[in-house]
């Protein structure tokens, strides 16, 4: 989980868009119930880490 106490309001940080795969693929990179490597997840944590901030999401009929 990504917190943003470590950030200031109006501070500028670089950004990044992660796209989920072709096909039944959720936020976190993963094609349930067979594939679950969670990659998407994983890279927007690692992300967080060098402050790039980052926006993932379900597709229509994906995820929760």
């Amino acid at each position: 989980m990504i917190t943003f106490e470590r950030y200031r309001r109006g501070e500028r940080l670089p950004a990044a868009l992660l796209l989920p795969g072709s096909g039944p693929t959720d936020r976190d990179g993963n094609q349930p119930p067979s594939l679950t490597p969670n990659t998407l997840r994983d890279l927007a944590t690692a992300l967080d880490r060098d402050r790039v901030v980052t926006l993932r999401f379900d597709k229509y009929g994906t995820g929760r």
